[in-house]
């Protein structure tokens, strides 16, 4: 199989996972997906307008990228149990979204920091 594909096939499952958690976070999220050609990992930036802020309406949270390694997508992908990889995956995210404070001190000019998640086969393990 060539390299596009296995990019191509990465992506698939890093989306499928992703769906399982849109929900979690704020309606109105921005979703951006990507392999990181480089790594060869997942990676999806998540953010949402704050809404809390009068001086400034569109103020951004902070930007969340879960980070989900080559080596976990390919695990999910030949698992004989997917739905029980999927609800450890949604529990993972759904604890640390629990314990994400998306609020910042950035000025308007500076791009909101990032808060990276990393998504490894430990947790599948757990």
């Amino acid at each position: 199989m060539n390299n596009k594909k296995i990019m191509d096939e990465l992506k698939e499952i890093g989306d499928e996972l992703i769906s399982y958690v849109e929900d979690i976070f704020p309606e109105g999220s921005e979703v951006k997906q990507e392999i990181d050609f480089d790594s060869e990992n997942y990676k999806c930036h998540i953010s949402w307008l704050l809404k809390n802020d009068a001086i400034r309406p569109n103020k951004r949270s902070k930007i969340i990228i879960i980070r989900i390694s080559r080596e976990t997508l390919s695990e999910y992908k030949i698992s004989k149990s997917k739905s029980t990889l999927q609800i450890k995956f949604i529990s993972y995210i759904k604890e640390l979204y629990a314990n994400f404070n998306p609020e910042h001190n950035n000025t308007k000019n500076q791009a909101p920091p990032i808060e990276e998640w990393l998504i490894s086969s430990e947790i599948f393990n757990s």
